[in-house]
């Protein structure tokens, strides 16, 4: 297996302001090639300073920062293979689309013609054509956000940092969003760190989709964290194959997976993955609940699910705020 290259490598950073305050502590963190990692936390925990150090906006105390295997202490920031995306947008409101995408390339001074092509090549990833000549006043908040993105894609950074993107939007446009940013970052295939502020008012799911890093029992021990700073109760899909994994023992098995969690199970029958057909009802669903409720989980067969798994998954998303 090829081994994955480290793009970006915290070594014991540190950051501490005039009045002694520490706001970052002996951070030590690699960050590998095309990944896209999440970072989550409560206010003042460190997480945009985090950021704007890696991004050259803030100096480091002590320690070091790598990028793609060189220190970048004391590198300006437009010297580094690096973008931010701000909560904010940051958008020059005199601007029309089209410019704020292009405004990096222009200080760059590339050829009108190469602008010309890479902007219409944003404007399309990101489903904005046709906007281009809007000023940012015209604009909804998550095309604002897109905008926003596109800009620092352009430039075609190593990584791109986000800071709490998602944070301005609404329920629906979060949603939307956190699938878009996904699929952006796998179509262009950059290296993506993203923060996230933990709150009662987000979405349970919001770190769930957007992480590369987590083997299960690491994403569980992610949702403990989260639980516990939140209070939020974690809901989890089981996808339930009749024959496959619906017995006494896989109950078991889950349950021993999930202990201390407060949480809820979906139980979704599937009858079909890709091209492979199966035999799942809601008979055989309803035994496995039954099985998952004598063990003391709380859990509910899906009614409104297709046979699909592809169509399962992508009606749970909308569903569950993923």
């Amino acid at each position: 297996m090829k081994e994955k290259k480290v793009i970006v490598s915290l070594k014991g950073i540190s950051k501490t302001y005039d009045n002694d305050v520490k706001v970052v502590k002996n951070i030590d963190l690699d960050i590998y090639e095309g990944e896209f990692l999440t970072i989550l936390g409560a206010s003042g925990c460190g997480k945009t300073t985090t950021l704007r150090m890696i991004a050259g906006f803030e100096d480091v105390s002590s320690g070091d920062i790598c990028i793609d295997g060189s220190s970048v202490i004391g590198v300006p920031p437009y010297k580094r293979q690096v973008n931010t995306a701000f909560q904010s947008y940051a958008l020059f409101p005199h601007l029309s689309v089209y410019d704020n995408i292009a405004y990096g390339l222009k200080v760059k001074k590339v050829s009108k013609a190469e602008i010309h092509e890479r902007v219409s090549h944003m404007l399309s990833l990101i489903r904005l054509d046709g906007y281009e000549k809007r000023k940012p006043a015209q604009l909804s908040g998550g095309q604002k956000q897109r905008v926003s993105i596109a800009r620092a894609l352009i430039n075609n950074p190593k990584v791109l940092l986000l800071d709490e993107p998602l944070g301005a939007l609404d329920l629906n446009l979060r949603k939307q969003m956190q699938l878009e940013l996904k699929t952006m970052q796998k179509k262009l295939g950059i290296t993506l760190s993203i923060s996230l502020h933990a709150s009662n008012n987000k979405s349970r799911s919001e770190i769930m989709p957007v992480n590369d890093r987590y083997d299960i029992n690491e994403l569980l021990a992610a949702c403990r964290y989260y639980f516990k700073v939140t209070g939020r109760r974690i809901s989890f899909e089981y996808a339930l194959i009749d024959g496959h994994n619906d017995s006494m023992e896989d109950a078991r098995e889950l349950a021993e997976l999930l202990g201390g969690f407060v949480c809820h199970v979906n139980i979704i029958p599937v009858n079909k993955i890709k091209e492979r057909n199966y035999h799942s009802d809601r008979k055989s669903a309803n035994r496995f609940r039954g099985y998952l409720e004598k063990l003391g989980i709380n859990a509910t067969v899906r009614r409104t699910l297709g046979a699909d798994i592809d169509a399962a998954c992508g009606q749970l998303r909308r569903e569950y705020e993923i």
